[in-house]
């Protein structure tokens, strides 16, 4: 999916890592920054002005290099987005290194980097809620449910709530957002997917 070249993934000459959805739900990722710490190669930035992992919150959740070069604009289905990538939505995290990963998306001199988001899936319903708890009054709630309303549509949301603090004084983060998607089959052959997301996140970073 994304590639330029009509080609399996296993058959194309780069050099590209993706991090599973077992993978993810492992380890524990929340972040497509965090999930650059298991990709091989991948060092986190951190800004020079001593604001920590990017220069502001606009870079939330930050920025990193790939070989040493700037890993390229976050992608979300091989398409530029700016908002963080949070894993609750996410299928898998996909990490290109080298300027050959300009064949996935928007590439660069480092690499790129992108997420593929949970689809609605035909023939399969499934409710999965998860809570985990974590150091510094870590907490962090998500909910996926799937719905196949007949043979040629399928619903499926998402939402997570997110409440921790950090190990400085007056350091947190809140988020909150939901997600809805939805897969028409139009013929054997050809579907067609809508989505949408909303949310908010608050953190000092002290």
């Amino acid at each position: 999916a994304g590639g330029r070249l009509a080609t399996d993934l296993k058959d194309t000459p780069v050099a590209y890592s993706i991090l599973t959805r077992d993978f993810i739900d492992a380890l524990g990722i929340t972040n497509q920054f965090d999930a650059s710490d298991w990709a091989p190669n991948s060092v986190k930035s951190i800004a020079g002005n001593g604001g920590g992992y990017g220069d502001d919150v606009s870079n939330a959740p930050g920025t990193y290099n790939v070989r040493g070069a700037g890993g390229g604009r976050a992608q979300r289905n091989f398409f530029i987005y700016f908002s963080p990538n949070d894993s609750y939505v996410v299928e898998r995290f996909d990490f290109g290194r080298g300027p050959n990963a300009v064949l996935f998306g928007n590439g660069g001199l480092g690499g790129v980097s992108t997420v593929t988001t949970k689809q609605a899936r035909f023939g399969n319903n499934f409710t999965e809620v998860a809570q985990t708890f974590g150091s510094w009054h870590n907490s962090r709630t998500t909910l996926d449910v799937n719905r196949a309303l007949n043979d040629r549509l399928a619903v499926r949301t998402a939402a997570v709530y997110t409440d921790t603090d950090g190990w400085r004084d007056k350091q947190f983060e809140k988020v909150r957002a939901a997600f809805l998607t939805t897969s028409f089959k139009l013929t054997r052959n050809t579907t067609l997917r809508a989505e949408g997301e909303y949310g908010e996140s608050k953190r000092n970073q002290t």
